[in-house]
């Protein structure tokens, strides 16, 4: 039985995620379009300050179902890996084409558009099955933690803290302050620490949270005081989708645009939404197979990795034959709702295409 519980918050966790994708996306509109602070924006700033949490839960998700199995490296390269570069491949050539014919872009602008689509996420995840075997060994010999703490210095604590220093250097006006911020950068780069760099603290975070989680379920820890657990939880979330509304308006509003590297993946609200979210769910989802919001949601999980690589093409393509004003209260909710059922009827008819189809 607990096996089967944990695959279905799995299917949770993924099907909540390529729904929050959308919402990045499509929040991003009325971000660059309108003008700053104005309701809608503040209401598109907090759905994006959120729905960032989207990407690093897909890459625990992955983590926790390949650092739990016993696959050997020929078998990744030749299922895994091989099974990636051809999705990457055929919609490069997809995303290449679309820019090309319908936004109108030269040929070197449109290979260049595709690379840095929404694709840029298979080039990630094929770097991270690389690292599998290695990221496996950490976990046999129980090194995780100690990983992990590098990842967090690196990734989260040095970053914050050099951001810090620069910013008070200008109120305080002192010369100390800036040499200590601008050594530490410095420092950071003679380390050479880059085995620690980037998403691969996530994808062990995924195995993690979920033998973390075991023990709890195993032990009725939360059971025994959920709602005390699910109050907290829900402070932790609200305290971090909080935190990067208000730090992105502050400095949209001192810069007069808006700075999307205040949503990255590798802030301190964004690693709390992940870590919160992620383990939330790996305690409390109990599907029944009866249930109507269960059998949308495994749908949904089914055809996610479908709906993400059409999402952004759908996105583009209504954005220019629908026309609903960004500024209407109604884009948000019309688009998402709208994004995600398109995409997911073209993942379901992608299934059929020769060849391909059974990579999606």
């Amino acid at each position: 039985m607990q096996k089967k519980n944990r695959v279905i918050y799995l299917d949770y966790l993924r099907a909540i995620s390529t729904l929050l994708v959308v919402c990045i996306h499509v929040a991003q509109g009325p971000l660059y379009s309108l003008e700053i602070g104005c309701d809608l924006w503040a209401v598109s700033n907090i759905i994006e300050s959120f729905s960032m949490c989207a990407v690093p839960v897909f890459v625990m998700i992955s983590g926790r179902i390949f650092l739990n199995s016993d696959k050997r490296i020929k078998d990744l390269w030749q299922q895994n890996i091989n099974r990636i570069v051809k999705v990457l491949v055929f919609f490069l050539v997809i995303y290449s084409i679309f820019a090309h014919w319908v936004l109108k872009k030269s040929i070197e602008e449109s290979i260049v558009w595709a690379i840095e689509s929404p694709l840029w996420f298979l080039w990630m995840i094929i770097g991270l099955y690389m690292m599998i075997p290695f990221l496996k060994m950490i976990c046999e010999k129980n090194l995780q933690y100690y990983f992990l703490s590098l990842w967090l210095m690196v990734n989260f604590i040095v970053p914050l803290a050099i951001e810090i220093i620069n910013r008070v250097v200008p109120v305080l006006n002192s010369y100390l302050l800036y040499v200590i911020g601008h050594e530490m950068q410095i420092v950071i780069g003679y380390l050479k620490l880059d085995f620690f760099m980037g998403y691969s603290g996530y994808f062990l975070l995924g195995y993690v949270i979920d033998d973390v989680a075991t023990t709890l379920g195993e032990r009725r820890i939360i059971q025994k005081q959920w709602p005390k657990y699910l109050a907290l939880c829900g402070i932790l979330i609200l305290g971090g989708v909080m935190l990067i509304a208000v730090i992105a308006e502050r400095i949209a509003m001192s810069n007069q645009q808006i700075s999307m590297e205040v949503y990255g993946n590798f802030t301190i609200g964004i690693l709390i939404e992940s870590i919160v979210f992620y383990g939330v769910l790996s305690l409390c989802v109990r599907g029944k197979e009866d249930r109507l919001l269960h059998r949308v949601i495994m749908s949904v999980s089914k055809y996610s990795f479908g709906i993400y690589l059409w999402h952004a093409i759908v996105l583009v393509s209504m954005n220019q034959l629908m026309g609903i004003s960004i500024g209407s209260i109604w884009y948000i909710p019309i688009m998402v709702t709208s994004v995600a059922v398109i995409s997911m009827v073209l993942s379901m008819l992608s299934k059929r295409i020769p060849l391909i189809g059974q990579w999606l």
